[in-house]
């Protein structure tokens, strides 16, 4: 019986802690909002992020599980699938593009400065980028879809996740130091998409669910 006691009592100790950071995660959102410069909404927005992923730390790290957590999170995973296939689809285009007509869609609201960067951008370079972030979101989408497909239901949506960040971690590190010794432009645009592309469904995995 004590050791059940113990267990309510960390677990209603775990939800209280998850409850406040979630509401203080909600309040800088609110804060940020209402933020009349670019400083104080970066300043709240840090907040947000710090908050959520405190959040969502305490329970993934923690036997915690309440239905509708995993209930919810499910559902935003499936739809960060969706999002990634949109990205996936927006490099695709991007790559087929090439860079005059990105030049041409940037022209009406960019920066001159921005402008002459994106020309100097040597063409092949930046064709790799882009095939490489559209493979990476391909790949990311795949390993979210199929790992969901075969744990969905036996296994907490926490664990299923923390393998995937752990994954894509893993292979975004691989991909940084393959483009540090690569010389050649399209191979070197490639492997730094990739990796930026996974550091973008991290982002999203670690501090957007």
């Amino acid at each position: 019986m004590d050791d059940y006691r113990k267990r309510l009592f960390r677990g209603a100790k775990v939800e209280d802690c998850i409850l406040f950071f979630e509401e203080n995660a909600r309040k800088a959102g609110e804060h940020k909002n209402e933020a009349s410069d670019d400083y104080e909404k970066g300043f709240w927005e840090g907040n947000r992020l710090a908050y959520q992923a405190a959040a969502q730390k305490l329970r993934w790290d923690f036997d915690y599980k309440k239905d509708e957590w995993e209930q919810e999170i499910t559902k935003k995973v499936h739809h960060l699938i969706e999002v990634i296939d949109r990205m996936e689809q927006s490099a695709r285009d991007q790559a087929s593009a090439g860079k005059a007509k990105l030049l041409r869609q940037a022209e009406p609201k960019a920066g001159a400065v921005f402008l002459e960067k994106v020309r100097e951008i040597p063409e092949a370079y930046m064709k790799g980028v882009m095939e490489g972030m559209a493979t990476t979101y391909r790949l990311a989408a795949a390993k979210l879809r199929s790992e969901l497909e075969a744990r969905e239901g036996t296994e907490r949506i926490g664990e299923i996740l923390k393998d995937c960040v752990r994954d894509f971690e893993r292979d975004a590190k691989i991909y940084e130091g393959n483009a540090e010794k690569t010389e050649d432009l399209f191979s070197k645009g490639f492997l730094e998409g990739s990796y930026a592309a996974c550091q973008t469904v991290l982002k999203q995995l670690k501090l957007e669910l």
